[in-house]
């Protein structure tokens, strides 16, 4: 008595590509399984072109239809109407599997602004004039400097790749000539973007010079003569993945 056959049914879609499966008994047809392989809309082509492959051939393996070849025949019927890859599948996966390595390692100012922004939160005192983003090598070489932004011989992890964060500005809302309780707050500010252990300050520059005595030296008279507020910088780094 000769078994029952499998054929599998597709019904192609780019957002969700449905799938069926029957078995063929003679003149008897018995539903075994369905299902779809749905894709994220904010994929790109090539994603949403791999997702599909790799979902039908999940269900290929799962059920292991008899008409295999005429599965074959139908997905190949069914692709041929996407817009033309000049390239095969495989080399396809290959290049999507390795967008998504390179997207993981690939540094965005967003998660450093995000931090920051909390941080200052707490400390609406502070004032920035500026924010300066950029990547750097262990070499101290930038590996994805921004147009006009610094360099700093503050190098990150000696092994990696490390996003740096230069913000510079100033106290607010204190005394100018209170010297010591603006050098505190800048130092307090500092500390807390420390907080994240992923974050490190690898160098800060106050407004003034505290020495080891506790004394303070620099220029303390320039601001209470222009009356502008001290200026301080600090760098961030965080090391990448």
């Amino acid at each position: 008595m000769a078994r029952p056959i499998r054929i599998l049914g597709i019904d192609p879609g780019l957002r969700r590509t449905g799938w069926g499966l029957i078995e063929v008994d003679g003149n008897r047809l018995i539903y075994t399984a369905c299902g779809s392989v749905a894709t994220s809309d904010k994929g790109s082509l090539a994603e949403r072109l791999v997702t599909l492959h790799d979902g039908l051939e999940k269900v290929i393996d799962e059920f292991a239809p008899d008409d295999v070849a005429k599965a074959t025949q139908e997905y190949q019927r069914i692709t041929s109407a996407f817009p033309v890859t000049q390239t095969t599948t495989d080399n396809l996966r290959a290049t999507v599997d390795e967008f998504r390595n390179i997207a993981r390692r690939t540094a965005t100012p967003r998660d450093a602004l995000v931090y920051v922004s909390q941080v200052m939160s707490d400390f609406p005192q502070i004032e920035l004039d500026s924010l300066q983003w950029w990547v750097e090598r262990a070499d101290g070489r930038p590996a994805a400097n921004p147009p006009g932004g610094p360099s700093t011989s503050s190098a990150p992890a000696a092994d990696g790749v490390a996003q740096m964060l230069e913000l510079s500005g100033r106290v607010g809302a204190m005394r100018r000539s209170d010297y010591r309780a603006i050098t505190a707050e800048v130092q307090r500010f500092a500390n807390a973007l420390r907080v994240d252990p992923a974050y490190r300050v690898v160098r800060t520059q106050l407004p003034f010079d505290v020495t080891s005595e506790g004394t303070l030296s620099g220029d303390i008279g320039t601001a209470a003569e222009t009356g502008e507020a001290p200026r301080f910088t600090i760098v961030l780094a965080r090391n990448l993945p």
